[in-house]
Formats: C-alpha cells, structure tokens, sequence
C-alpha cells in the first residue's frame, strides 16, 4: 500500500515486479544513458529497415509537462543503449533496436523492466481536484471507483530518477499507475518472402502463457483471429489459388510461388481484414493490417521472380480476398471519415506500377490521401539484406494484433519467446 492505494492488484505480478527489478537493478549492464541526439541531426531515410526483431511497447502510462502537454511524437525522450522511449498518442512508449541475437535483447530488456521499476517506486502526488473527485466515493461499495481514480490520477516526477538526468524526460512527470505498469506490445520481425504465407497461419495461432501462479498472463500474438480469422483464410484462399497455378505451369520453379503466395496472401488478409462485417470506422489505415509489411508491396513485386510477377494481378488478388477486382479495399465503411481509398483493381495496379497506393510513396498519387498516421505501412523501399545472421534478403512484417495491457515484469519473457518464434519462422515448413 502507498498512499492509501494498492500499488498492484495482483500479488503475483506485484511480487514479479520486485524480482524482475532486483534482477535487473542488479545485471552486470546498468542503464547507460547515451548522449541526446537533437531532433534536428536525425537522418528521414526510407531505406530498408536493419530490423530482425524489435519491440516497442506502449504503456498506460501517459506524460505531461507543467502546463499539461504531451511530448511531441517521434522524439526521443530517453536513450539507453539498446532502446528508448519516446511518446505516443501521449502515452510512454519503450522502444529497442534491433536484435538478431537473444544475449543483448535479454540484457536490453532488464535494463529498460529496470527503468520502469525505477520509476515505479517514485513517490507520487495526486493532484487536489481528482483526490476530491475520488474522495466523493466513500460507499464502501464504491471503494473499487475511488481507487480507479486514485491510481490512474498518480503522478511522478521523472527529473527524481537519476538515469534520467541530461534527457528530455527529465521535464516530464508520468500520470498513472506506474506501480501497475503495463503495455500494448508490438514486434517487428524480418521474414524470408517465401515464409510470409506460412506465417500467416502460424501468428494466428501462437500463444504464450507468461509468468506464474497468480501472475499469469496469457499473450496471443494474434488476440483478434479468434473472432476475425482473416489470416487464416486469407492463407487458405491463396493456397488454393497459387495451387492451381502451378498445375498449368508446372515448368516454373516452387520458390518462386511460395514468394507469389506471400505477397497475395498479405494483400489478401489487409482486404478481409478491413471487410470484415460490422468492423467499426477506422481512425487511421494500417489498423487493416493484422501482420504489417514495413515495405510497400511495389518493392514485394519488384522482389518476385520474373516468371510470377505477371500473376499478381487485381484478378487474383480479388479471389484470395473472396471478393471483386472492382471493390473497394476498405468496404462499405471506406478508408478514414469520408474517404473511400481505392479498389482492389486500382491498389494491386499501383503496386505494379511503381507507387503503392497504400504506402508512403504512393499516397503522393492519391487523390484522397488516406495515410496520415499510417506512414509506417509501406514506408521502406527495399527488403533487409543487413541481418547478419541470415543470407537471404527479408520483409520486416510488425505484428499489430498482440493481446494488449501485459504487465512489465513479463515483458523479457515474452520478447523471449517472440525471439524464438522469429527465429522458427526462418525454418518454417511450408503449408
């Protein structure tokens, strides 16, 4: 208890927090804060992405300066060796770099559960107007709501952490309950074309069970495929179709299909993704995208063997996605507020024809221009040929679809994992 607030509704995880803290408080790497780069000394490249696997979690932790703002976005407030944090949509998100080995991820990833701990045991304040909006809940019926509000209404000073000192987040105080730390996590994982589909059915069905007794979390790296399994039917459609192929082409090599089927398959599972009946409205596009290529799908087709590229047309891609050449990508419900985005027939013709229409690039030749927030999906105008632990060039594919609110102390078991997973993806068999 702290200031007449649990400062964790969970045993389990309140004494996996202090573990995981000790240990990483205690790793032979300390948080080592780098010099800050100003923003202005920061390259804008859209060259391939060096990613292998990378993290970012996005916490329900918001940040506020004295007046009451929000950092600006893409700023990095604190660097570390190894990751980062910057600031989305106002809340405090870790980001790390890219790892192709599971050693300096594991150490990474103490280092920043070590930070968020840190911060944890600040002391807080809650501010006057919201201890009267929680006091007037003295029922003790009422005791969970005066709690709510008491937790997430926590405020801490991030100048008083000594980490912190020389960075931007210094002049920064977090807003909510940190002792409760938990995360929105995504991965970005860099993938052979020829895997892509496999991984389709694959992501949807992997889960972890993380932590122990009663801080157990189970963790989907799929949450919504159960109610919405458009990766799996959008593998299962393109096998179908790339299958029949294949029998009246016999003389063109395997792996050029398995690299066909993935480029239609992932076109195929954003279309029934964002089909889906009764979906609600989208605030931004890339929300179609329950596996997200970083790279547009001009660079995909530029990537395909020469024999295959003149069977991605809008034809097949209408099929794999179960529906017409001349619909529209984002169905009844269209892209963002009043725009429609384009058809299947004008984005797959795009693709083609040098400026994918859902990508950064492309949004230059749309009329309606639909990518704002969404400058991640397609931004990168190559594969990854950088890892050095794989010789073939690879697709940086962000997981988006992840079960959300998974609390800090679990975060290196699940990159753990996520690690291992990756690296299954490079030997998956193909179905």
């Amino acid at each position: 208890m702290k200031g007449g607030v649990s400062l964790n509704d969970d045993a389990g995880l309140e004494r996996e927090a202090d573990v995981m803290g000790e240990r990483a408080l205690s790793a032979t790497t300390p948080v080592h804060a780098k010099t800050l780069k100003s923003a202005s000394g920061i390259g804008n490249t859209h060259q391939a992405i060096q990613r292998r696997v990378g993290f970012e979690f996005q916490t329900n932790i918001a940040l506020r300066n004295s007046q009451g703002d929000a950092p600006p976005l893409k700023t990095a407030l604190f660097e570390a060796t190894g990751w980062k944090i910057e600031c989305d949509q106002g809340d405090l998100e870790f980001i790390t770099d890219p790892f192709s080995n599971y050693g300096p991820l594991h150490q990474t990833m103490l280092n920043l559960v070590a930070w968020a701990h840190g911060m944890a045991q600040l002391p807080y304040v809650i501010p006057v107007e919201k201890q009267e909006q929680a006091d007037q809940f003295d029922h003790p019926d009422d005791q969970h709501i005066r709690e709510g509000i008491l937790l997430d209404n926590q405020t801490r000073n991030l100048a008083l952490m000594d980490a912190n000192q020389g960075q931007l987040i210094a002049n920064y105080f977090a807003l909510g309950p940190a002792s409760a730390l938990t995360a929105a996590p995504q991965t970005t994982v860099g993938i052979p074309m020829e895997k892509i589909i496999s991984s389709l059915h694959l992501v949807a069905a992997k889960e972890y069970t993380l932590g122990t007794g009663m801080g157990q979390k189970q963790v989907k790296l799929g949450a919504a495929q159960e109610r919405e399994p458009t990766l799996v039917s959008a593998h299962d459609a393109t096998v179908v179709l790339v299958n029949h192929l294949r029998q009246t082409h016999p003389d063109i090599p395997e792996m050029a299909w398995r690299k066909l089927e993935g480029i239609i398959g992932l076109a195929a599972s954003y279309i029934r993704t964002a089909n889906v009946p009764g979906r609600s409205s989208y605030s931004y596009v890339k929300v179609m995208a329950p596996m997200m290529s970083r790279v547009n799908f001009t660079a995909l087709f530029n990537a395909l063997p020469e024999s295959v590229k003149p069977f991605l047309t809008p034809a097949n891609v209408a099929l794999a996605a179960d529906l017409q050449a001349n619909s529209r990508v984002f169905g009844v419900k269209g892209a963002i507020k009043d725009k429609a985005g384009p058809t299947i027939e004008e984005w797959v013709t795009s693709m083609t024809s040098g400026f994918d229409l859902l990508s950064r690039i492309g949004d230059f030749f749309s009329v309606e221009g639909i990518m704002e927030g969404s400058e991640s999906m397609g931004e990168f105008d190559a594969l990854d040929e950088a890892d050095e632990k794989y010789d073939m060039p690879l697709v940086p594919i962000e997981f988006r679809e992840m079960t959300k609110s998974v609390p800090y102390p679990l975060w290196p078991e699940l990159t753990e994992n996520i690690m291992i997973f990756a690296n299954a993806l490079i030997k998956a068999e193909f179905f």
